[in-house]
């Protein structure tokens, strides 16, 4: 008899992140036994006058924490958004401990939300 796993949407959720710092901020970290699929990562240069480079990256836990570039130091004018999975590329799909994190190259110049669908895990025959 052959098992499978199915996967169900449970909710839509969204967290925001202050980049008040230059270092990596966690913006998100899947939960224990969840699937995440993040839909969009928008980042908004809320600073009246000065540019920003952002970046954002996945660390996958299955791998040792290895982290892999979404997007690196991608620049923004002042008063500017950018959704970096845009319509170029395709959801980003992360499983338990799983994170993304984002960086500013200045402090307290950027807003980032992250948009993901939770997935419930169910064992079906």
């Amino acid at each position: 008899m052959a098992i499978t796993t199915t996967f169900n949407a449970q909710s839509f959720s969204s967290t925001g992140v202050d980049l008040s710092t230059t270092n990596l901020t966690t913006a998100v970290t899947v939960g224990s036994e969840e699937i995440y699929l993040v839909k969009s990562i928008i980042v908004s240069n809320y600073d009246a006058s000065n540019a920003v480079n952002v970046s954002a990256q996945w660390t996958d836990n299955s791998n040792s924490d290895t982290a892999y570039w979404i997007q690196k130091n991608k620049a923004m004018s002042a008063e500017t958004s950018y959704d970096i999975l845009g319509a170029n590329m395709g959801p980003v799909v992360l499983h338990e401990s799983d994170t993304i994190k984002v960086q500013a190259s200045a402090a307290n110049r950027a807003h980032v939300t992250v948009t993901v669908m939770k997935l419930g895990r169910g064992t079906g025959l």
